[in-house]
């Protein structure tokens, strides 16, 4: 009686015909893996500069208590505008959710990516000790946006 083990597709394992359909496998899941980085790292810088104009009211309001919650008619913008407005701020809001989910260190080393980025030099550096990478915090958050519907498995 033979002892060899036989994959679902009838193969022996470690034959030749074995490795020849593994291959592809793997080539697209490395494939499928770098599309998965660079989406989450498009989306991690999109969602840098979209955070960084938020500004805090701070001081005297500059309107009246009555009118503070009087928005624009946005007749000016085009039924298309508004709805890429719309979608863009519902996806980096998610974003902005996955990335209040990671652990501080990780938080930080996204942080501290996207502004060296945003400076375009390597002017900001991590606290003495610190030992999370930005590729080791990208990894971490692919999962999260996974879950989260912003990347496809």
């Amino acid at each position: 009686m033979s002892t060899t083990k036989t994959i679902a597709l009838g193969f022996t394992v470690g034959s030749p015909a074995a490795r020849r359909v593994r291959a592809p496998v793997k080539e697209q899941f490395l494939a499928d893996r770098e599309e998965q980085l660079r989406r989450a790292d498009a989306l991690l810088e999109e969602w840098h500069a979209w955070s960084a104009t938020y500004r805090p009211a701070l001081g005297i309001p500059g309107c009246s208590p009555s009118s503070r919650q009087a928005q624009s008619s946005k007749q000016w913008q085009s039924t298309s505008e508004i709805a890429e407005e719309s979608a863009r701020k519902a996806e980096m809001e998610s974003v902005e959710w996955c990335v209040d989910v990671l652990k501080l260190p990780q938080r930080q080393a996204i942080g501290l990516e996207m502004k060296n980025r945003a400076a375009g030099a390597k002017v900001w550096r991590p606290a003495a000790g610190s030992v999370v990478l930005y590729h080791d915090a990208l990894d971490e958050i692919i999962s999260v946006m996974r879950r989260r519907g912003l990347l496809s498995d």
